[in-house]
């Protein structure tokens, strides 16, 4: 019996693609600034989430539960300095300790603080799993925006969940969005749209763009065909992830 060949991956994560269940086209995202430290997806959207990997992340059991975990701790009014250690511990050869997230002077009041803890409530427990797919990186697309880049490339296992917010938690989520401008403190939040993608050519980091189109797909938006997505990064799905 041929043995099966086994797949070596440099890293796990979950990610969500959260969108508004009326309207599919709609989603909430976030982008990348100008102060994070891979260049190459600067000004890219990427899917909410994070990656199975450090300290906080021993008591995963499932991929699930590191977005469970990823999505309570990055939701939050508190905004400032964010360590890089987890990219140092994906290998990537960061020379800074920290950059920064940009910030509202506003302070969120006691009904916003708790409209915001019930989102992500809302988000958690009807996450429902889209698929799973290998994320292959190569270094030459990294070395575009940062010629002195040391990584080798990224293969990461990702695992996508999808979850459809009805009017009520639609209308929270756009109202915080629009009055704090971002409800991140690991990057900056957005509500865009399929057609705003297409219109500005946007990218999404990560390999996450094949992934978000197939969802897209998957929701009868025939024009998600015309999505940008990033050259020589492969996404291929796989059956039975660990």
């Amino acid at each position: 019996m041929e043995a099966t060949k086994k797949q070596v991956v440099s890293n796990i994560c979950s990610v969500a693609i959260i969108y508004r269940a009326l309207d599919p086209r709609q989603i909430f995202i976030e982008i990348k600034d100008d102060g994070y430290p891979m260049k190459r997806f600067r000004r890219r959207l990427c899917l909410i989430g994070g990656n199975w990997i450090g300290e906080h992340a021993k008591n995963d059991l499932t991929t699930r539960r590191t977005l469970e975990r990823e999505i309570g701790e990055e939701l939050s009014f508190e905004k400032g300095m964010v360590s890089t250690v987890e990219l140092k511990l994906l290998g990537f050869d960061v020379t800074k300790e920290f950059y920064v997230v940009p910030k509202s002077d506003l302070a969120p009041t006691e009904d916003e603080k708790r409209m915001l803890s019930g989102l992500k409530e809302a988000i958690t427990k009807n996450l429902f799993h889209f698929g799973d797919f290998v994320n292959v990186i190569p270094k030459s697309v990294l070395d575009e925006a940062d010629p002195e880049n040391k990584r080798n490339g990224v293969q990461a296992l990702a695992s996508y969940w999808a979850v459809g917010l009805n009017e009520l938690d639609w209308a929270d989520i756009a109202a915080l969005q629009k009055r704090f401008g971002n409800l991140s403190n690991e990057s900056v939040t957005l509500i865009t749209s399929l057609d705003e993608l297409i219109e500005t050519e946007t990218e999404v980091a990560f390999g996450h763009d094949q992934p978000l189109k197939e969802f897209f797909l998957s929701k009868g938006l025939g024009n998600a065909g015309e999505m940008p997505t990033i050259k020589d990064i492969t996404s291929t799905p796989i059956e039975n992830p660990p």
